[in-house]
């Protein structure tokens, strides 16, 4: 799947393709995104803002705000 994409402390921006996520719990769901948003905060990391990336991974995946549907 296509996820926006931020390297931590730069202004680089760009689409990724992440894993598809797995259902691994018994009350996990996955869910089609309609429409997806970007918030102030996220703003700010494309800016070269404070985020930093999880361990293993050279940046940090942004537009949390989303519409969907399951």
């Amino acid at each position: 799947m296509n996820a926006i994409a931020v390297v931590p402390g730069t202004k680089t921006v760009h689409l990724v393709d992440r894993p598809e996520p797995a259902i691994v719990a018994p009350d996990d769901i996955t869910l089609k995104v309609l429409r997806v948003g970007i918030c102030g905060t996220d703003r700010e990391e494309a800016a070269g803002g404070r985020s930093k990336a999880p361990p293993a991974s050279r940046t940090s995946s942004s537009a949390t705000k989303c519409l969907a549907r399951s």
